[in-house]
């Protein structure tokens, strides 16, 4: 009774002869007993959400009706309906699975089968196992995608607008829409979880299902295995001392580890929308290592992520919270002046810091700054721009209304989103798909640890620096009252 569909199912493992791979196929109970497996595991998520409040997991997009609206605007705009591109759209098809058939000796165009796989005409590597070449299934639905895929980005691209912002947010709603879309990211026409899948006996279904579930509950996608780091362990390993406790930040201490000592001393500012370990990861890529290692002493603002008690925190706080560290650092030792690293937000902020402390004449306590990640001119901000109108804006305020802050993890999809292959879908397969465990990545530990953002800082921000470009304009802004 089971020969039939064991047959079948095995046309869809490549690597495998159709014996070997019906005798991988475990039998009909093994398929029952997963089927149980899933359904309690989503009972039991049911009960969790009815239980759990309705914030444990955060949407992107809680009011919609803004990407709606512009996925609306794509489709009506791109040239689907145009009798030539619907031609030309299946002139192409054709051409292709004639191309890709024929070198599986299938169709009008076959030929003698040659050594090794068949060289296919596009090439991503999302699709480089070679399992998507070895059955001329999985080769036409991956090719036939890549060449829809780059229709749809061409159409989106010759969209006109008028509006260069407007345009900006189709053609980065046509990538995520396409890149959601590839057929790596379905079982059925992934031929990498199918094989898994035969292999475990549905085993790496439960597993990746219980992964997508623990991530549903957590409100935010699992890079790193949990646990997999601690601080002072085996990440932010470098000695260091708390010397300053503050509402903002807390300043910490990295004493040089030579017997001769810079006289200058070096602040870093760290983001806050991360946490401050980012120049600390491990002994072998850790900037705050190698500078106590030349003798520099070291100090790190470590900032707060936001809670209620900082529902009014502006950047005036900040910039005030900048010039006291350095106030304090040169107090401490003895010194006149600091170096300065900024790094992303808190690099811009250093350079606001700089012109307030030129403005009062106090240039001198900075003796050198330097910027990582930082933007002053945010004219060309890139593909964070299309998170920047007035509807969003309406968005975010209502996200972070009840408690006076924003909550990290809508940050951190959003950064997620402007690099969807590597840190959404990517994880997507191996994670949820495949079922594989978590890898140990300390940079990507970093980038999970999100913090919580002001909320009128953060809408200031984006309204200021975003959308208005005032830092680049004199005397438009103002802050610490300079």
């Amino acid at each position: 009774m089971l020969q039939a569909p064991q047959e079948m199912f095995a046309r869809f493992m490549p690597g495998l002869s159709e014996a070997d791979a019906a005798k991988a196929m475990p039998d009909m109970a093994q398929w029952a007993s997963v089927a149980q497996r899933l359904q309690a595991l989503w009972t039991e998520f049911q009960q969790y959400q009815a239980a759990a409040a309705a914030e444990s997991i955060p949407q992107l997009f809680s009011d919609p009706g803004n990407w709606l609206g512009v996925f609306k605007d794509w489709l009506k705009a791109l040239p689907l309906a145009n009798p030539e591109s619907q031609q030309r759209m299946w002139n192409d098809s054709v051409a292709l699975w004639e191309n890709v058939l024929g070198q599986y000796g299938i169709g009008a165009k076959a030929g003698e089968p040659g050594e090794g796989l068949p060289d296919l005409p596009r090439k991503d590597r999302r699709f480089s196992d070679p399992a998507w070449r070895s059955q001329p299934f999985y080769a036409l639905v991956h090719q036939t995608y890549l060449m829809l895929a780059e229709q749809v980005l061409a159409m989106a691209n010759r969209i006109e607008t008028g509006d260069p912002a407007r345009h900006e947010q189709l053609r980065f709603a046509a990538r995520t829409l396409v890149e959601a879309l590839s057929p790596d990211h379905f079982p059925l026409t992934n031929p990498l979880v199918m094989q898994r899948a035969a292999e475990t006996g549905g085993e790496s279904l439960v597993k990746g299902f219980e992964h997508l579930l623990e991530d549903l509950k957590r409100g935010q996608l699992t890079h790193v295995k949990p646990g997999a780091f601690t601080l002072g362990e085996n990440i932010a390993v470098t000695p260091g001392k708390v010397v300053h406790q503050g509402p903002l930040y807390q300043l910490i201490q990295y004493s040089p580890a030579t017997e001769n000592v810079l006289e200058v001393p070096l602040v870093i500012f760290p983001p806050w929308i991360n946490r401050f370990y980012i120049l600390d990861l491990s002994p072998e890529k850790s900037f705050i290592k190698w500078a106590v290692d030349q003798g520099i002493t070291v100090f790190v603002v470590s900032w707060k992520s936001a809670d209620e008690s900082m529902a009014e925190v502006v950047w005036d706080d900040y910039i005030r919270a900048q010039i006291e560290a350095i106030d304090l650092v040169r107090e401490r030792l003895g010194v006149k002046s600091v170096h300065t690293i900024g790094y992303c937000v808190a690099g811009t902020t250093l350079a606001a810091t700089l012109a307030v402390l030129a403005r009062r004449g106090e240039a001198e306590k900075v003796k050198s700054a330097t910027f990582f990640t930082a933007q002053v001119d945010f004219k060309r901000a890139g593909e964070l721009l299309v998170f920047i109108d007035d509807k969003q804006f309406d968005t975010l305020a209502k996200l972070s209304a009840e408690h006076g802050y924003l909550d990290g993890r809508y940050m951190a999809a959003t950064f997620n989103l402007l690099r969807g292959n590597d840190l959404i879908w990517n994880y997507v397969v191996n994670n949820y798909l495949l079922g594989n465990d978590y890898p140990a990545f300390d940079l990507l530990h970093w980038n999970g640890d999100v913090t919580n953002l002001p909320a009128k800082w953060h809408q200031a921000y984006l309204k200021d620096l975003y959308r208005d470009n005032k830092l680049v304009v004199p005397d438009a802004m103002s802050a610490d009252g300079t």
